[in-house]
């Protein structure tokens, strides 16, 4: 079942309420979720976070390019589907929950090893958070 349709999300040009708030995956993380400011809350990256923010936030690190709310959509699918089988990409933002507008993301991959007894490794690709006001 997909959440995309040429020129827009299931014949519409926005997300529709029933996708709003699909999380790329399901895991938990309230333990780090804890340390943060009151207002702030981190949560996997939502389908709908292409109007919150989240590209901006990564143009910050570098290049996004020109895509539209399609192509994230396309490629948040792909991601998902991925998810869905076994967590590889685990791309989590920070997003304020007074304005609605995601300050941070980190993009941590799952990697599985033949070495370390056949072990996992989370990898910490890329991680910024934007200054809000007052440090951290």
């Amino acid at each position: 079942n997909t959440i995309l349709q040429k020129g827009g999300y299931r014949g519409s040009s926005s997300l529709s309420k029933t996708n709003e708030r699909m999380y790329l995956f399901t895991e938990e993380y309230g333990t780090i979720t804890d340390t943060l400011p009151d207002k702030y809350v981190m949560r996997p990256l939502a389908l709908a976070d292409y109007h919150s923010g989240f590209c901006d936030v990564l143009s910050e690190l570098t290049i996004v390019g020109d895509g539209d709310e399609y192509d994230f959509a396309k490629r948040f699918e792909e991601m998902r589907k991925i998810n869905e089988i076994k967590d590889t990409y685990l791309i989590i933002v920070i997003e304020d929950t007074e304005t609605g507008i995601i300050v941070g993301c980190a993009t941590l991959l799952l990697e599985l090893k033949f070495i370390h007894s056949n072990g996992k490794v989370l990898i910490c690709y890329s991680v910024f958070l934007k200054r809000v006001g007052r440090p951290y």
